[in-house]
């Protein structure tokens, strides 16, 4: 997902037959399920503010 000038533009990406939006869809509905939409939002709140991991 990528923020534009004329709106959001999403991207999907298929790898060897997995569609990326498919993964994320079963991550985020494993989230709601567990703590709703506040919890979905929590959690992608919190990744959002970790650090990115150190590539060497």
């Amino acid at each position: 997902m990528m923020k534009a000038a004329g709106g959001w533009k999403i991207y999907d990406v298929n790898v060897l037959g997995v569609w990326l939006v498919e993964t994320y869809r079963t991550q985020f509905a494993q989230e709601v399920s567990a703590g709703g939409i506040e919890g979905l939002i929590r959690s992608l709140s919190e990744k959002n503010r970790q650090p990115p991991p150190n590539k060497s």
